[in-house]
């Protein structure tokens, strides 16, 4: 639940250790991260792309992370067997990174495996048993109350509640586990918050982005295009997929290509679910809208100056590598929900 530029930042390290371990493979490395990283990146809340696409389309968060995951996980693993092609077909050796300070500053003493894993998981924990909890309140016999556990476990698993006690799970981790001071983590809280900052800037943008194109209209045109058409939700699916990867290409960030998508698609949508004429769960399109804003990334695209520069790779090599899994991964996504 956490947004690509940030996955890739912690584990590029581990791609440059595996290589210097082994002395092969390093653009498998690279690109494995990558894979996991994006489409999770764009198909799993609580990263705010879907999660905020889930919320324009007024579906379950759960939900979503459970169809987000379905074709989540076998799309990362269609990613990993493009890695290796990749890999087989331009084989590129590790260069130093300029300053090579990261790499000399390693950590000594690190938590168990679980322990690192939890600040990841609880968010996503908190939030599917909420789901279910609800599922299961909806469905309990007359004489069986479970509004009052439900009504809590919705106070809990709220994802920026969830979100917050992951990362005040962070900082005692962080506080026990290395023994910084105070000011220590101060400092280290300051970094995240910079880094932060950034993501809360992109989201806000697209979002307002989204509300700016809604003003002039244009989700009224869109509908207006497609209005009538007896495919109902088949023509729904195609314009989710145009428009992603053309708001994608045009400006870069996958976050703002699923924010203005959505706001655009759920005009015309709506309506067919409302008359029950859009022929399937309208969660489906969360991971439509998600998986094809990977398609097209290019110099505009922050995640790919991130591939680029933390992997030391030329931008001709970035485009070759980098690009191409992209959109690979981007129609895999489509293709799977499209199945489902």
């Amino acid at each position: 639940p956490v947004f690509f530029d940030t996955v890739f930042y912690l584990l590029v390290p581990l791609a440059r250790s595996l290589y210097r371990s082994t002395g092969k493979n390093y653009l498998l490395y690279l690109t494995a991260i990558a894979a996991g990283g994006a489409i999770t990146h764009t198909l799993v809340p609580p990263t705010p792309g879907p999660l905020l696409v889930a919320n324009e389309l007024g579906v379950s968060i759960g939900t979503v992370m459970l169809i987000g995951l379905a074709v989540g996980f076998p799309s990362a693993l269609v990613g990993l067997v493009a890695s290796a092609w990749l890999n087989r077909i331009m084989p590129i050796e590790m260069r130093p990174l300029s300053g090579d300070q990261s790499e000399q500053n390693e950590l000594t003493t690190l938590p168990s495996l679980t322990l690192s894993l939890l600040p990841v998981l609880l968010p996503v924990l908190l939030i599917t048993i909420t789901t279910i909890a609800g599922v299961l309140s909806a469905r309990a016999p007359d004489d069986v109350n479970l509004s009052s556990v439900h009504s809590w476990l919705k106070l809990i698993g709220n994802p920026n509640t969830a979100m917050i006690v992951a990362a005040l799970f962070s900082i005692y981790l962080c506080k026990s586990v290395q023994g910084h001071s105070l000011k220590e983590l101060a400092e280290h809280i300051e970094d995240a918050l910079l880094s932060g900052g950034v993501i809360i800037l992109i989201t806000a943008a697209g979002g307002a982005f989204g509300a700016l194109l809604a003003m002039t209209q244009i989700q009224d045109v869109v509908k207006t295009i497609f209005e009538g058409n007896e495919r109902g939700g088949f023509v729904v699916l195609v314009v989710a997929f145009a428009l992603a990867s053309i708001i994608k290409v045009a400006q870069g960030s996958s976050t703002v290509s699923m924010i203005i998508t959505s706001s655009l698609v759920a005009s015309i949508a709506t309506p067919l679910v409302e008359s029950g004429n859009l022929g399937f769960h309208p969660a489906y399109l969360v991971p439509v809208i998600g998986a094809v804003s990977l398609m097209g990334s290019w110099m505009n695209d922050s995640g790919f100056w991130v591939f680029a520069k933390m992997g030391v790779l030329t931008e001709g090599e970035t485009l070759r590598s980098w690009t191409v899994l992209l959109a690979i991964l981007s129609v895999t996504g489509f293709l799977l929900t499209l199945a489902m």
